[in-house]
């Protein structure tokens, strides 16, 4: 499996575009905004590709891969960023956890710690498939803290494979040396929000090192189907 980190990018798969946002698929290595030692953000790259400086109304994990929306302007990014934990908006990603379920269905609420302080968290699962010791889950989050997916499935003693932060680091060297593994199992996958009077709902390309993995088990028949269409809210 390739590492993408290596892959300078130069332009980026757009979803969607309307007078006030833009939506890419970001992928694994690439961090959402500049900063001290990055080379090259989704913001910078959505600059160049299409000619308007982007503001981020939200962000993903730089080893996170999915669906992120930027706003084409100021007024459109603080409208959109108050929205994006309300009730309007649902995020659902799908990872892949060293482990099992004993239930299809559950949730995580321990709190997770953020810059040294303690905060509330809840996170949805659903499992998807169970693979070898391993499981496919779709999970929408109730709060939306920093790593939290990642820590909530750590705290189970379930983490997110490839997880270089939070997971369990033997079974990465393990599955680097036996699958190739070099990249973070998690997918921003899915996203419902509405943009002025439509509704849109669109679904990210899981990325190849998922598919990979999913496939040496057999399961990619287990992702569930893609949906992108937009409408008129009544």
């Amino acid at each position: 499996m390739d590492n993408v980190r290596k892959s300078p990018r130069t332009t980026l798969p757009v979803l969607y575009q309307s007078e006030r946002l833009v939506v890419v698929q970001k992928p694994a290595g690439l961090a959402s905004q500049p900063g001290a030692g990055i080379k090259s953000s989704v913001v910078e790259v959505v600059e160049q590709q299409l000619g308007v400086r982007p503001y981020l109304v939200h962000r993903l994990d730089r080893d996170t891969d999915g669906l992120l929306v930027l706003a084409r302007n100021h007024e459109a990014a603080g409208a959109f960023s108050k929205q994006m934990n309300g009730p309007e908006v649902e995020k659902s990603y799908l990872a892949i956890c060293a482990g099992r379920f004993g239930r299809p269905t559950g949730q995580i609420d321990e709190s997770v710690t953020v810059k040294g302080v303690e905060r509330s968290a809840l996170t949805r699962y659903r499992v998807l498939r169970s693979i070898g010791k391993f499981s496919l889950l779709e999970i929408t989050l109730g709060t939306g803290r920093m790593h939290q997916i990642r820590i909530h499935l750590a705290q189970t003693g379930r983490p997110v494979v490839g997880d270089d932060l939070h997971g369990d680091f033997a079974l990465n060297r393990e599955l680097r040396r036996t699958h190739g593994v070099k990249n973070l199992m998690l997918c921003a996958f899915r996203l419902r929000f509405p943009d002025g009077r439509k509704s849109v709902v669109l679904t990210a390309e899981l990325p190849e090192h998922m598919l990979e993995f999913l496939a040496v088990y057999n399961a990619v028949d287990a992702i569930p189907p893609a949906t992108e269409r937009v409408r008129r809210r009544r």
